[in-house]
């Protein structure tokens, strides 16, 4: 059993009716979520591009993921709060104190601002599509908005409740990610997010400046707790996605 989406204008209008093929939908609280999980979908794409005409933004979701979702009844409420925040206020409130021990922040002492935008390489929408991350066995979930970004705060995600619970904060960075650097939210997980990069950082430089916003947005970066900095942004040359896991 299918159901349908066509595309709309700006003032309601249907714009060239291309109806596309969605497996079957449950809600889940102001979102919509797939029956059954799926291993891709051939709408992934479509719904992706298609987003900020259609207000519904596509994001996979794990069966355990489910299990750290708390949607509000009112998403109109959570994306004005997710608007008012500021991404580098928030990764520097949460910038780690020193730790002698294992001498995780190194040289980079305090948090020093946001990295530069990057040019993307390709089109961030293929490269979530073409992702292996988006051929994993997942839920399709519809999110209210406009971009993946959004779908943490949106659906309430408590994936870092070990750590915080300011999902709109998370959603305030990953906006700020998709803008820099054409990264884009492909799939949420019990405790970890998983994105896909158009624009990664190249130069040892530019691999330390987005070091330094991951390490302040996850202090688990890559699973590794603890790990020296610069040993992670040796890592992150040219790589096509990030891994976030909160302990």
């Amino acid at each position: 059993m299918f159901g349908s989406v066509r595309n709309r204008g700006a003032a309601g209008s249907v714009c060239v009716a291309m109806t596309l093929e969605l497996p079957a939908l449950r809600p889940l609280g102001p979102a919509r979520l797939s029956v059954e999980p799926h291993t891709a979908h051939p709408a992934y794409a479509t719904l992706l591009a298609d987003a900020a005409t259609t207000g519904s933004c596509p994001v996979w979701v794990s069966e355990r993921g489910l299990q750290m979702l708390e949607p509000p009844r009112d998403p109109h409420a959570v994306l004005a709060e997710v608007a008012s925040r500021d991404a580098a206020t928030f990764l520097d409130e949460r910038w780690p104190s020193d730790c002698p021990q294992c001498g995780c922040r190194d040289s980079f002492g305090s948090f020093t601002g946001l990295a530069p935008a990057l040019v993307p390489e390709d089109d961030p929408v293929a490269v979530a599509a073409e992702s292996e991350i988006a051929s994993r066995r997942s839920h399709l979930a519809l999110v209210p908005g406009i971009r993946p970004a959004d779908a943490v705060a949106v659906l309430r995600w408590r994936g870092t409740c070990n750590r915080h619970d300011d999902v709109a904060g998370l959603s305030a960075v990953l906006r700020s990610w998709e803008e820099r650097f054409g990264a884009l939210l492909v799939q949420i997980d019990f405790m970890t997010l998983w994105l896909t990069v158009a624009a990664p950082p190249r130069t040892p430089q530019e691999c330390r400046a987005v070091a330094a916003e991951h390490f302040a947005f996850c202090p688990d970066v890559d699973g590794e707790d603890p790990r020296a900095l610069r040993d992670y942004a040796a890592t992150l040359a040219g790589r096509r996605w990030w891994r976030f896991w909160w302990d």
